[in-house]
């Protein structure tokens, strides 16, 4: 066997084994998971706050590509607001399509209770690993997200389709790096998974 392999084999069966010597998850653990893969009040569709912010950042990408083809600037706008709803519903004044609870304020939501599972001393390593690692990705997203509002007050107050043209390009970089990361910036696909290894990991932890 490869020693590579060896060694993820011996690390995976010790992960394993640290999980299953540990008490079982409390209550409190299991709610804030809950709350993150699953229903939170948090949410106005009491979705989990994963799932509520994967179908904002998808609204956004579906209103951003409306808003490169459209070939008039108050359809451009009209798009450009809808993007701004999913990101941020108050800086739209609660009008848009989505769910309304906006990307700015899930990151947060997931950061809190990420948060307050890495730090449990009753957890195993792979959790506690995966949680900490969430945190900072849901924290560079909701940094990433913070450039689109100042850009759509650009696009409000600009009468030029050319400079709007450009504004919304640069919006769509933005959305796409909400996505799928850039250099050095992580994005919602990494959240995503690290979200998953993190339910997997309780999953194996003794359960009560």
């Amino acid at each position: 066997m490869p020693r590579l392999l060896l060694l993820l084999t011996c690390t995976m069966i010790v992960g394993l084994l640290n999980a299953a010597l540990l008490p079982p998850l409390s209550p409190a653990v299991l709610g804030q998971l809950n709350q993150i893969t699953e229903s939170s009040r948090f949410t106005k569709q009491q979705d989990g706050l994963i799932v509520s912010a994967q179908e904002e950042l998808a609204l956004a990408e579906q209103a951003i590509e409306q808003a490169q083809i459209a070939t008039t600037l108050s359809d451009k706008k009209k798009h450009v607001e809808d993007m701004a709803h999913a990101i941020d519903p108050q800086f739209t004044g609660g009008r848009g399509p989505g769910n309304g609870d906006g990307l700015v304020y899930l990151m947060p939501a997931l950061v809190t209770r990420l948060s307050y599972i890495a730090q449990q001393p009753a957890i195993s390593f792979d959790m506690s690993n995966y949680a900490s690692l969430a945190v900072q990705t849901a924290q560079a997203i909701a940094q990433e997200a913070g450039k689109i509002t100042p850009i759509v007050s650009d696009i409000r107050t600009s009468d030029d389709l050319f400079e709007v043209n450009i504004l919304v390009n640069q919006l769509a970089e933005i959305i796409s790096d909400l996505r799928a990361g850039s250099a050095g910036q992580p994005g919602f696909e990494l959240l995503a998974l690290q979200v998953n290894q993190l339910k997997q990991a309780a999953e194996a932890m003794p359960q009560q």
